[in-house]
């Protein structure tokens, strides 16, 4: 009789020490302040989601901390800001991370984003760039650094 409560309870522990973070959104603010806010809490066994049908305002970098088995989900749209000027700022600073969305290190990290054509984009309102022939601190996508056993699919930059 024992064994029998063993095997769900096992499954109980392990189905518990998973944990899910939505990543807030307000309108006409910067979203990054509340996922790093948070992100500490969500290091290890977790998935970190931009929601589905939402356009995160993502106005400064994002730097992820180390972390072991945590996929990061965009099923929202992330937009960086349009105005080139606050990008070189962040770009120029010491502390730049080296691009705009920063995995620093882990294990069995996983960013994807979906296959629905209208959400999951990274809009880095490139064609402005373009347009004013402007390379001086221009931010790259994403760096995957240190990152062991990681996987990146389904990513779809926008540049217009």
């Amino acid at each position: 009789m024992l064994r029998s409560f063993s095997i769900p309870l096992v499954y109980a522990a392990i189905a518990g020490a998973w944990s899910t973070f939505v990543i807030p959104h307000t309108e006409n603010a910067d979203d990054t302040p509340a996922l790093m806010a948070a992100v500490s809490d969500y290091t290890s066994n977790a998935s970190i989601i931009f929601a589905p049908n939402t356009t995160y305002n993502v106005w400064s970098p994002i730097t992820f901390p180390h972390l072991t088995n945590v996929e990061v989900v965009i099923s929202g749209n992330l937009s960086y800001p349009t105005s080139i000027e606050t990008v070189q700022g962040y770009v120029a600073a010491a502390n730049y991370p080296g691009a705009w969305i920063s995995f620093t290190g882990g294990n069995n990290v996983s960013l994807r984003s979906t296959i629905d054509p209208d959400w999951g984009w990274i809009d880095g309102h490139g064609q402005q760039w373009w347009d004013t022939m402007q390379q001086t601190n221009r931010p790259q996508g994403v760096l995957f650094e240190n990152i062991t056993n990681g996987i990146i699919t389904k990513m779809k930059i926008y540049k217009v």
